[in-house]
C-alpha cells in the first residue's frame, strides 16, 4: 500500500477517529463507514439491478444521508473493485458535494482546491480527528533529529494529543513496522 499511495514510501498516513469525523453519521454521509466495505469481484456485474419498487429513488449528486433499502445500488455505484485488490481491505465513505453554499451542505463543509486540469473537494475534518500520522520509511523527516524535533513541536501545536510513528522494515519480517517518532528524537 505505501508503495501504491504513499509515494514510494515518501508520504503520510493519517489514522482518523472515524466517530469524531463524522464518517459514521448516517444523516450526513451517502455511505457511511460502517457500510463502506468495499466488495473485491472477479467480474463486473453485467446484470440490470432489479426494480426496487416502493422505496424513493436515490438522487445522485441530491442525497446526503444513507437511504436504507438502496444498499445494493449502492454497493453497485460505489463500492466494487476488481479482486487483485483485496490485499487492501478498503472501507470507502462517500459524502454529497452538492447543494453548498460557502462550501458547505448537508454532507458537511468541503474546501476546493483547485489545480492546473481539475478540483479537489476536501472534507474540513472537525478539529481532534486526526489522531495519528505515520510517516513513510523513505519520509524526509525522518532523515534529519534536528527536523524531526522541530517538525513534532509545530504538529504538537496544531494537533494537541497527536501521536506521531515513524515507518521502517521489520528486523525479522518482510512487514513494515512503526516506532515512536518523539521517542526517536529524544534519545538522539
Amino acid at each position: 500500500m505505501w508503495a501504491h499511495y504513499g509515494d514510494e514510501h515518501r508520504g503520510v498516513v493519517l489514522g482518523i477517529d472515524v466517530e469524531m469525523s463524522g464518517f459514521l453519521d448516517v444523516q450526513r454521509c451517502l455511505v457511511p463507514a460502517q457500510f463502506g466495505n468495499v466488495i473485491y469481484t472477479h467480474t463486473r456485474p453485467t446484470h440490470p439491478l432489479p426494480s426496487f419498487k416502493g422505496t424513493d429513488p436515490i438522487l445522485v449528486g441530491h442525497t446526503h444521508h444513507y437511504p436504507a433499502g438502496h444498499e445494493e445500488k449502492l454497493q453497485r455505484t460505489f463500492l466494487q473493485k476488481p479482486a487483485c485488490w483485496a490485499y487492501e481491505e478498503e472501507v470507502r465513505v462517500v459524502k454529497c458535494l452538492s447543494d453548498r453554499e460557502d462550501g458547505t451542505n448537508q454532507s458537511g463543509t468541503f474546501d476546493e482546491l483547485k489545480l492546473h486540469n481539475k478540483t479537489l473537494y476536501c472534507y474540513r475534518l472537525p478539529d481532534g480527528a486526526i489522531k495519528e500520522i505515520y510517516f513513510g520509511m523513505r519520509h524526509p523527516l525522518l532523515m534529519s533529529v534536528s527536523a524531526a524535533k522541530a517538525e513534532l513541536r509545530e504538529y504538537h501545536g496544531i494537533y494537541p494529543g497527536l501521536s506521531v510513528y515513524g515507518c521502517r522494515l521489520s528486523r525479522t519480517t518482510w512487514d513494515i513496522d512503526s516506532f515512536d517518532v518523539s521517542e526517536w528524537a529524544a534519545g538522539h
